[in-house]
């Protein structure tokens, strides 16, 4: 009798436990490619590029280099979307946007902290800031670069040095940036 309350005791507690929740950090790979990749209409990641996830949510970072787009430069968030219940990529892209027309050439992307301690999974990128010559602010109907105090030019390099760091904690919703 007092064997099998043991027993009893021991799957309930076993039954009640629930699996830890973990997140998870990589570099999309040929071989890890169609299980770490973020699906959807608006999905951009690509081999090479890097993933973040957990059990709610996975999204993707752009690996460093040129892009044709609103964000001409890697380094930015560009997928993302539940882990469970998917409903497929919809963001597009964020990206910092400085001074009228700048914005920021990340030319390192890396994985900090992968997630296999338990803890975040944390990836950085670092780079600094660039002329966005997708978006030419001097060729916007109406607005005239005499309207543009000198400081303001995006022509102008601000010798920013600037790091972005995606942590993403496990059972978080939300990446922090």
């Amino acid at each position: 009798m007092k064997y099998g309350l043991l027993s009893l005791l021991v799957v309930g507690a076993a039954a009640c436990h629930s699996p830890a929740r973990k997140a998870f950090a990589g570099r999309l790979g040929e071989s890890n490619y169609d299980k770490e990749r973020v699906p959807g209409p608006a999905s951009q990641g690509l081999i090479g590029d890097f993933y973040l996830r957990n059990d709610v949510v996975r999204a993707v970072i752009q690996a460093p280099g040129r892009a044709m787009g609103p964000c001409p430069w890697g380094g930015n968030l560009i997928d993302l979307d539940l882990a469970v219940n998917p409903a497929g990529d919809q963001l597009g892209e964020v990206s910092p946007f400085l001074a009228l027309g700048r914005t920021v050439n990340f030319t390192d992307v890396h994985v900090e902290k992968d997630g296999s301690d338990g803890g975040a999974a944390v990836i950085v990128a670092t780079g600094e800031d660039a002329v966005d010559d997708f978006i030419n602010i001097y060729g916007l109907g109406g607005f005239t670069v005499a309207a543009l105090s000198k400081a303001l030019r995006p022509t102008l390099p601000l010798k920013l040095q600037v790091t972005a760091t995606y942590t993403l904690a496990p059972g978080d919703s939300f990446i922090r940036v």
